[in-house]
C-alpha cells in the first residue's frame, strides 16, 4: 500500500516482490536518458548508449507480452497518426527531402522508444517499480552532477564537464548532457514533482523516500541548481504561477509562503555573491534580456521561424529543413531575417555551419517545420492530454492518492513543456519519456478504478 489513507484496492502501485531479469536494464534505460555524451559515432551518425538499451527493452517486451502490447488508446493513436501525416506531407513538399527523411525517421524512432516504450513499460509491468527506478535515476544523476561541482573545488575537473563558473577550475554541473541547460531541463519534471509532493503531502511516501522530509527536498533542489541555469529559476517561477492559477484548496497560502522563502534565498545569494548571480541565474534580468547573447540568439531564431511560417504557412519546410533554409538566407544576405554575428562569421569558415542555425524554441520549430498541419496535429494531441488529465482529476472513481499523483505528473509536465520553450529540439527524449509515463499512469489508474467500480 502506498499511503496510509484511502482505499488501497483502488491504487495499483504495490511493492514489487520478485526480481525481474529486466530490472538492471530498466534502471539503466532511465539513468542514461540524459546521457548525450555516452555515444558512439558510426559514419557521421551518433548512436547513444540509451538508444541501444531502448531497442533491447522494446524487443524484450515484444517477446514477453506479444499480442498483449496492442492495447493503445484510440484517441492517442489518432493523435499520433495526425502528427505522422503532418510529418509526411511536409516531407513530401519540402525542398530538403533527404535531410527531412532522416529527421522524420529519427522522430519516429524517438516516439517509439521514448513515448511508446515507457508507456508500455508502465502499463504492463509493476507501476511502483517503474516509477521508483525513474525517480532513483534522477537522484543518481543529481549526485553525479553535485560531485562534478564539489570535486572541481578540490582541483579535479570531470572530463564530461563542458562549462565553467571559474574558467578551467570550477565547473557548472551537466552530468553526461551536452551542457548545463540540458541537465536542468532533464531534472525539471522530477524536481517539480518533489516540490509539489512536499507542499501537498509532507511526510508521506515518495517512492524513493518512505517519508518526504525537508532535507530530501533541499537535496533535490540543490541537485537542480548546481547547473547554475537560468532555466531552473524560470521553472520555479512558472511552477508558482501555475499553482496560484489552479487554486487548489488551501494550497495558496503554502505557495505564497514557499515562493517568499524561495525569493529571499535568491536575494541572499545575490547579496553574498553578486558577480556570480549576475553572470548565471540573473543574467537575462541584469543585462535587460536582449543585451545577453544567449537570449538574443534565441530571439533571432524565434523571429526567423515565424518568418518561415509566414512564407510557408500550410505545410512548413519539413522537419530538419529550418537550419538549411536559414543558412541559405544568411549566405544570400537576406534582409528579411535576423542573424547573429557568430552565424554570419561561421557561414564561410565552420566545417558544419548548418548546426548554428538550429531552432531555439519548440513551438516555432513546429510551425516553421510543419506549418498549420503540424500545429493542428500537435494541438489535438496536447488538448487530448489536458482533457484526459482534467477528467481524471474530477473523476469520482479515482481516490485521493491517485489524483495526487496524477496532479504531480500533470503540473510537472506543464512546467517542463514551458521550460522546453527555452531549449532547442523536438528530440529531447527525456521529455517524451515523462509524457509516456504520465499518459500510461493516467490510463492504468483510470481503467483500474473503472473496473473495480463496475
Amino acid at each position: 500500500m502506498l499511503l496510509s489513507f484511502g482505499n488501497p484496492k483502488l491504487f495499483s502501485i504495490s511493492k514489487p516482490k520478485v526480481f525481474d531479469v529486466l530490472d538492471p536494464f530498466l534502471f539503466l534505460y532511465f539513468f542514461t536518458l540524459h546521457a548525450d555524451q555516452l555515444n558512439l559515432v558510426l559514419h557521421s551518425y551518433t548512436i547513444r548508449f540509451n538508444n541501444l538499451l531502448a531497442l533491447f527493452l522494446l524487443l524484450a517486451l515484444i517477446l514477453r507480452f506479444k499480442e498483449k502490447l496492442i492495447s493503445f488508446d484510440r484517441k492517442l493513436v489518432w493523435g499520433l497518426f495526425a502528427v505522422a501525416c503532418s510529418l509526411f506531407i511536409s516531407f513530401y513538399y519540402s525542398p530538403y527531402r533527404t535531410r527531412c527523411f532522416y529527421f522524420c525517421g529519427w522522430f519516429g524512432f524517438t516516439i517509439l522508444c521514448y513515448f511508446v516504450l515507457p508507456y508500455l513499460l508502465l502499463i504492463h509491468l509493476n507501476t511502483r517499480k517503474i516509477i521508483k527506478f525513474y525517480f532513483l535515476s534522477f537522484m543518481l544523476v543529481g549526485l553525479y552532477g553535485c560531485a562534478q561541482l564539489l570535486s572541481s573545488f578540490l582541483g579535479f575537473v570531470d572530463p564530461f564537464s563542458v562549462q565553467f563558473i571559474v574558467e578551467g577550475k570550477i565547473v557548472r554541473s551537466n552530468a553526461f548532457t551536452y551542457e548545463p541547460s540540458y541537465y536542468a531541463l532533464y531534472m525539471t519534471p522530477f524536481v517539480i514533482m518533489a516540490n509539489l509532493h512536499y507542499l501537498l503531502r509532507k511526510g508521506h511516501d515518495f517512492y524513493i523516500f518512505r517519508s518526504m522530509k525537508l532535507s530530501h527536498l533541499l537535496l533535490i533542489n540543490f541537485f537542480y541548481f548546481v547547473s547554475c541555469s537560468t532555466g531552473a529559476l524560470f521553472a520555479f517561477i512558472i511552477f508558482f504561477c501555475l499553482l496560484l492559477a489552479f487554486k487548489i484548496g488551501s494550497l495558496k497560502k503554502k505557495v505564497l509562503k514557499y515562493a517568499s522563502l524561495f525569493s529571499l534565498s535568491f536575494i541572499l545569494l545575490a547579496l553574498l555573491l553578486p558577480a556570480f548571480s549576475k553572470i548565471f541565474f540573473l543574467k537575462f534580468f541584469t543585462l535587460k534580456f536582449f543585451l545577453h547573447h544567449s537570449f538574443y540568439e534565441r530571439w533571432c531564431q524565434i523571429y526567423n521561424c515565424f518568418r518561415i511560417f509566414i512564407h510557408h504557412p500550410l505545410k512548413g519546410i519539413g522537419l530538419g529543413g529550418v537550419p538549411i533554409y536559414l543558412h541559405e538566407r544568411c549566405v544570400n544576405g537576406d534582409p528579411g531575417y535576423m542573424f547573429t554575428l557568430v552565424q554570419e562569421q561561421v557561414v564561410l569558415t565552420a566545417p558544419n555551419p548548418v548546426k548554428f542555425f538550429e531552432p531555439s524554441n519548440i513551438s516555432t520549430e513546429i510551425i516553421a517545420s510543419l506549418g498549420l498541419l503540424g500545429i493542428l496535429a500537435f494541438s489535438y494531441l496536447s488538448g487530448y492530454f489536458v482533457r484526459f488529465a482534467r477528467q481524471a482529476l474530477r473523476s469520482k472513481n479515482l481516490n485521493h492518492d491517485q489524483k495526487h499523483w496524477i496532479l504531480l505528473f500533470f503540473v510537472s509536465t506543464l512546467v517542463t513543456l514551458m521550460v522546453w520553450q527555452f531549449s532547442q529540439g523536438l528530440f529531447r527524449i527525456y521529455i517524451w519519456t515523462h509524457l509516456g509515463l504520465f499518459f500510461a499512469f493516467l490510463k492504468k489508474e483510470s481503467e483500474l478504478s473503472n473496473n473495480l467500480q463496475s
